[in-house]
């Protein structure tokens, strides 16, 4: 669990994580990365909302991590929202490559917003 800076950790911003699903032995499973994608705001003016509350001290006590020594689990967690973000097929200079991460994750919400 990282701290995160702004603009994600801000109050005033919608930020968005990435997660990959995926298969392992006909498992499947939901990955998010903590490196990039989530954590604790770093914002000492941002204290968590109260509707994290409880979610944020399930993970705590289920998940076997602790934040580390820099972070404050009291203040906001983000993302606010996260989208599938792998493997995105995209024309550039008429060349094709495959995206991914949150370069992916936040125009696929931006749309999703923009239909409602």
């Amino acid at each position: 669990v990282k701290a995160q800076k702004c603009p994600a950790s801000s109050p005033f911003v919608t930020s968005v994580g990435g997660a990959t699903y995926g298969a392992i032995f006909r498992e499947p499973f939901i990955q998010v990365d903590a490196e990039t994608t989530g954590g604790f705001s770093s914002l000492h003016t941002n204290p968590a909302p109260a509707y994290q509350a409880k979610a944020v001290a399930a993970y705590l006590q289920t998940s076997g991590k602790r934040p580390s020594s820099n972070v404050n689990a009291s203040r906001r967690c983000v993302p606010d929202l996260s989208a599938y973000s792998t493997g995105f097929y995209t024309v550039q200079d008429g060349n094709d490559q495959v995206i991914g991460g949150t370069s992916a994750a936040t125009p696929v919400v931006a749309g999703m917003l923009s239909s409602i």
